[in-house]
């Protein structure tokens, strides 16, 4: 697990590498893939089909037993051997799964862990 901070990439919010599962949902598929890192501010996914920038997509993020279930938006996509690099940011979120994300992410960076337990 790697953390990355504000300081070396001028980033709004501490990211934590950590493989969670996603389920991303757009009008044209359902799409079953894992974090590649996460933040308060959004998710970085490798998918397998290409989306677009600017898409708003259906996020469920498996951090603990319930979801947070959110809606994403399309920021980058970097496409690499017949994969989907891919910048999500929360685009709509609710004040409760936005807790549960920020308590995550601190828990992971005090614990070094991402499992949870």
């Amino acid at each position: 697990m790697m953390i990355k901070s504000d300081s070396s990439e001028r980033r709004k919010f501490i990211r934590v590498n950590c493989p969670c599962k996603v389920i991303l949902h757009n009008p044209e598929r359902v799409l079953d893939t894992h974090t590649e890192n996460i933040s308060a501010g959004g998710i970085r996914v490798i998918l397998n089909h290409e989306v677009k920038e600017h898409d708003l997509v259906g996020l469920e993020i498996y951090l603990i037993a319930e979801p947070v279930k959110c809606e994403g938006r399309i920021v980058w996509v970097i496409t690499h051997r017949g994969e989907f690099d891919t910048g999500i940011e929360f685009y709509e979120i609710s004040d409760k799964d936005r807790f549960v994300v920020d308590e995550y992410i601190k828990r992971v960076v005090m614990e070094g862990n991402c499992d949870g337990k």
